[in-house]
C-alpha cells in the first residue's frame, strides 16, 4: 500500500478492504497476466448510508486492476446502462416522484433495475470467468424495503424466483457496519459537497429510526449467512 492510499484511508477514517484481500481474493491474484477465475467470482458491497463502502470498493478495484485480475464493477440502482442510469436510478433515489413512492413501488423498481444489471452486466462477466464487483444488491432490498419499510422477506424470494429461476447468489458479501448516528453525518456532508449526489438523497433523508432498522436488517442477514458475509467496522480507526 503506497503512502497516498494510506493517507486517503486515514483521512476518511475507514478500514481498508485491502487488508481482507489476501483472504478473500488471494487465490485469484496473479501479477504476470490478466487472471480469470473459473466460474467467476461475484462480490457485493453493502452498508447503510455513509458507511464508506463505495470508497473501499474504489480501493479494491484499484488493487485488483494492478494485479491484472479480470474485473467488472457496477452498482445498483443504475448499473452502467442507460435505462438504469437515466431512468431508474434518478427516479427511485430522487425526490421528484417521492409522492408516488411506497415500499412496494420501490421494491418493483429496484428489481427491475436488478434484472437489467444482472443479465446485461454481471452474469456475462461471471460466465467469462471474471470478478464482478457490485455496489449494493438484493441484501439492500431486504434491509431497506423489508426490515425498514415492513414488506415481508418472502416477497423478495418470490421476486428472485421469477426474475432468476437459476437462483444465482453472490459468492461474497462485504458489509460495512456502523451506527447511523455516526454514519449519517458523513452522508449529509458528502451530499453537501456534490450536487449530483444531493439529487439522490431520498433515503439519506429518512428519520434515524429508519436507518437503525436498516442496520438491524443487515446484521440479521449476516448472522443468517455467515459463510457469505464478511462484516467490517465502518468506524474503525487506523492504528
Amino acid at each position: 500500500m503506497d503512502d497516498t492510499t494510506k493517507k486517503g484511508e486515514e483521512a476518511i477514517n475507514m478500514p481498508s478492504i485491502l487488508e481482507a484481500t489476501p483472504v478473500s481474493f488471494g487465490h485469484v491474484l496473479a501479477p504476470s497476466k490478466r487472471t480469470h477465475v473459473k466460474g467467476g467470482l461475484w462480490v457485493t458491497f453493502e452498508g447503510g448510508e455513509g458507511s464508506g463502502k463505495t470508497t473501499q470498493l474504489d480501493l479494491l478495484e484499484r488493487r485488483l486492476d494492478e494485479e491484472r485480475v479480470f474485473i467488472y464493477r457496477t452498482k445498483q440502482p443504475g448499473g452502467k446502462n442507460p435505462l438504469g442510469l437515466e431512468v431508474l436510478r434518478p427516479t427511485v433515489l430522487g425526490s421528484t416522484y417521492k409522492e408516488y413512492m411506497n415500499p412496494f413501488t420501490e421494491m418493483c423498481m429496484f428489481f427491475g433495475d436488478r434484472a437489467v444489471v444482472r443479465f446485461h452486466e454481471i452474469y456475462p462477466v461471471l460466465d467469462n470467468d471474471g470478478v464482478g464487483l457490485i455496489d449494493r444488491e438484493t441484501d439492500s432490498t431486504k434491509a431497506y424495503q423489508c426490515f425498514a419499510r415492513g414488506l415481508p422477506l418472502s416477497l423478495v424470494d418470490d421476486f428472485l424466483r421469477m426474475m432468476d429461476p437459476g437462483g444465482r447468489k453472490p459468492d461474497l458479501t462485504i458489509l460495512y457496519d456502523g451506527s447511523p448516528e455516526e454514519l449519517l453525518p458523513r452522508a449529509h456532508k458528502r451530499n453537501g459537497n456534490d450536487a449530483a449526489l444531493a439529487q439522490e438523497s431520498r433515503f439519506d433523508d429518512e428519520k434515524i429510526e429508519f436507518h437503525r432498522k436498516v442496520r438491524n436488517g443487515y446484521l440479521t442477514l449476516a448472522r443468517q449467512e455467515p459463510e457469505r458475509f464478511v462484516v467490517l467496522d465502518a468506524l474503525q480507526r487506523e492504528s
